[in-house]
């Protein structure tokens, strides 16, 4: 029973990924804003406002003011 329910949700897990996957391809990314995420520091990173996509690093200057 426990490895049905699990089966289910990893196969639900992976089906919401995708769908998400294509909505991140799609989306234009019409608003950037910086966030700090974890990779075992912490980066500064653009991230899509609609999509929450990473899509690219700031410059120094950019980072700089993120960081004040």
């Amino acid at each position: 029973m426990i490895d049905d329910e699990m089966n289910n949700l990893k196969r639900q897990l992976k089906d919401t990924q995708k769908q998400i996957d294509e909505i991140q391809n799609d989306c234009k990314h019409p608003e950037i804003k910086l966030m700090l995420v974890p990779n075992g520091t912490f980066k500064v990173v653009k991230v899509c406002i609609v999509c929450d996509a990473q899509v690219g690093y700031p410059t120094n200057e950019e980072r700089d003011e993120f960081l004040k």
